[in-house]
């Protein structure tokens, strides 16, 4: 494959794990606010039912004695009149506290749940991310080395292309010159001929006169 080829394909392959990794950005992000809504919710839940299930105790403690302050009644209305502690009132008044205490368990419970699914998408998530991350990491720098490996080469065709018209302008005024000092040569060949005519004319002239 040349160093553009590679190059064309290792940009096409960025191009699709960059995709892929902004999904997997995207998803991250998500799961991570879902998670921390649920986190949320599960302290704030956690912290209430708490308080309510201390109130509970307070009150099953005092139903034992059959005495139930109003200001600690929870319910927003009486759970028991005083004028009705029976132990038959109290029993019930007692069941519907402890039923009230397995609600508020569940309620967290339920919280809780609810929580720990949120944290393993977030967790799925950020591995995704990661992963995405690790291979467009790796192609980008394969990427970055097989532009700068074209780049390399074509400079090294560029050199080459400018020292061959380089050689053939040489060769050129080379030829040109050779030409020139071939006619040059011929031209002074034909002089010296012609010095020489003349001369050797003059010479039999004045062998004649002498």
């Amino acid at each position: 494959m040349t160093a553009t080829g590679k190059k064309n394909q290792l940009t096409t392959l960025e191009a699709t794990q960059r995709a892929v990794l902004e999904g997997a950005i995207e998803a991250r992000d998500d799961a991570q606010s879902h998670a921390d809504k649920k986190e949320a919710s599960l302290n704030k839940i956690s912290a209430r039912v708490a308080s309510e299930k201390k109130a509970f105790a307070e009150v099953l403690e005092l139903l034992e004695e059959v005495i139930v302050p109003e200001n600690l009644v929870t319910l927003k209305r009486n759970l028991l009149n005083f004028d009705a502690a029976n132990p038959d009132a109290v029993k019930a008044v007692q069941d519907q506290v402890k039923a009230l205490v397995v609600a508020a368990d569940k309620e967290v419970e339920v919280a809780t749940d609810l929580h720990d699914k949120a944290q393993a998408a977030l967790d799925s998530a950020l591995a995704a991310h990661k992963s995405a991350l690790d291979t467009h990491t790796e192609t980008s720098g394969q990427l970055v080395e097989a532009i700068k490996d074209v780049a390399e080469k074509k400079q090294t065709k560029d050199n080459a292309n400018v020292a061959m018209k380089e050689a053939e302008s040489e060769m050129v005024v080379a030829e040109r010159q050779a030409v020139s000092d071939r006619k040059f040569a011929d031209s002074e060949a034909e002089r010296v001929a012609q010095e020489f005519t003349a001369l050797s004319e003059a010479h039999d002239l004045l062998q004649s006169l002498l």
